[in-house]
């Protein structure tokens, strides 16, 4: 019954196991050539198959030209698009991970107007059409595997896990796949089959190449010919016009046009310098997020931060994170834009030397405090997403994704404030207070603790906060009047 027996992709990744049959009914037609049962593995998981009763995994029996029409489709989505279509803004359902997304937008949708519901839950729709593998398969029920681009990255995740995939041998996985179902429609002449071959064969061309943009920046096409710079060869390669696309992407709903014009022209003008080189610390930060890639992205922060104090021999006391950059090679320049939320932005185009451009009348950086924390907040994104989720840009301020600055955040306020120098001081400074000195006795802590590690307060009572320093009730409940924002606690 079993012809053959295919895997494309690796154990690490993405991996497809396909056995053709000749078994279907009809079997010269498009359904029974495309015929077979495939197991879809993400790494040491299952996704789609199952175990028989001698205990061997066995795949899905189906007809696979429904993927290779997915495909076909999906590509320049798969391409280009790297931000979901719900604007959950500042919302606490905002999803860290892609795997939390089908039930946030479902809680969102519930508690909007009837109007604005239908509306958000078409663009969902839509998003899944061409992001969630399992819509393929029309007809059959098979779990859900939602794929969702981040940089050098590919998001992969069931209603349970994600993953965190590489970007590039994925899609290559996927190519081969849709190559090897292609051959099996090699001589059939029916509409379907002829359908599903152009549009394989034309995936990345059949789209026009506006519309691209638009799928890559969330922005109108009006917008984009309003905006993007006089100079910029928008029909070049993907690698050529990533910085700009993603530039447009995370500044897009936060500037004014003349902002983002303005912008994107100086980003577009960089210069960029090879040659930029972190060899040893890169390899020590990568083995930091491999030791706790199941943490929370705050918890991959802390043990960045305290790698890289060790790495320059100060586990404790006042860093300089600009003297840092400098001693890299990381060049820093200011400029001044009023009426915006943003702080800086990171360009390091193909690992070249990290320009870092902060907005002195940003909401951190107008601050002594805020632009050590902005500073040291790029750290981390040197160190851990210049090859993987920012391979070109970040924007301090603009649309990122969440895990990635909250990893970048937490990184931030340990490298600035260890929680260990945090808790010490606060413990010891209370420990000879009593019940009536209290007040006063966390008040000088706070303000201390600021002035020793030049910190705003409010990162300052976050720290201690974290560091498990407070015992009693009535001592958090003091700390309140510190704290200025739940979702950027860093400012």
């Amino acid at each position: 019954m079993s012809k053959k027996s295919l895997t494309f992709g690796s154990k690490d990744g993405m991996r497809f196991i396909l056995d053709w049959r000749s078994d279907y009914p009809t079997g010269n037609g498009p359904i029974g050539k495309s015929w077979g049962e495939m197991q879809l593995w993400v790494q040491d998981t299952l996704v789609w198959g199952y175990k028989d009763k001698s205990g061997k995994t066995r795949g899905i029996a189906w007809n696979w030209i429904d993927i290779l029409e997915f495909l076909g489709n999906a590509w320049p989505y798969l391409i280009e698009e790297e931000q979901h279509p719900i604007a959950f803004g500042s919302d606490s359902k905002q999803p860290t991970y892609l795997n939390e997304l089908w039930v946030n937008v479902k809680q969102r949708l519930h508690n909007l107007p009837d109007t604005e519901a239908d509306e958000e839950d078409e663009l969902f729709r839509d998003f899944l059409a061409v992001h969630d593998f399992s819509e393929a398969l029309h007809g059959a029920s098979v779990p859900k595997l939602l794929c969702l681009r981040r940089g050098n990255q590919l998001l992969a995740a069931t209603e349970r896990q994600e993953w965190v995939l590489p970007f590039a041998d994925t899609l290559s996985t996927l190519q081969s796949l849709g190559d090897s179902i292609l051959s099996r429609l090699d001589e059939l002449k029916d509409r379907r089959s002829e359908i599903a071959r152009n549009r394989w064969n034309e995936r990345d061309s059949s789209m026009p190449l506006m519309q691209r943009w638009q799928i890559a920046t969330g922005m109108e096409a009006d917008q984009l010919r309003r905006i993007l710079p006089k100079n910029i060869n928008t029909a070049a390669a993907n690698d050529e016009t990533y910085q700009i696309k993603a530039a447009a992407r995370m500044l897009g709903k936060k500037l004014t046009e003349g902002q983002l014009r303005d912008l994107l022209e100086s980003i577009n003008n960089i210069e960029h310098t090879a040659g930029f080189d972190l060899s040893d610390l890169w390899l020590d930060a990568t083995n930091i997020l491999r030791q706790h890639e199941s943490d929370k992205p705050a918890i991959q922060g802390y043990n960045l931060a305290n790698m890289l104090r060790e790495a320059i021999n100060c586990p404790s006391g006042k860093v300089d994170p600009e003297a840092l950059l400098s001693e890299w090679g990381v060049v820093i320049q200011e400029f001044e834009m009023g009426s915006s939320d943003l702080d800086a932005i990171a360009v390091w185009r193909n690992k070249s030397t990290p320009i870092i451009m902060l907005n002195m009348a940003g909401p951190r950086t107008k601050f002594s405090t805020g632009k050590r924390s902005t500073l040291a907040h790029e750290i981390c994104h040197i160190l851990v997403d210049m090859d993987g989720a920012l391979p070109a840009i970040e924007v301090l301020g603009g649309e990122v994704a969440r895990p990635i600055e909250q990893r970048a955040d937490a990184f931030a306020a340990e490298f600035l404030l260890p929680r260990a120098q945090a808790r010490f001081y606060f413990e010891q400074k209370l420990a000879i207070a009593s019940d009536e000195e209290r007040e006063n006795a966390i008040r000088l802590a706070v303000g201390d603790l600021a002035k020793e590690y030049e910190v705003s307060h409010e990162m300052t009572v976050w720290q201690i906060r974290n560091s498990s320093a407070i015992s009693r009730e009535d001592d958090d409940q003091k700390l309140n009047k510190y704290i200025n924002s739940i979702y950027k606690p860093n400012t």
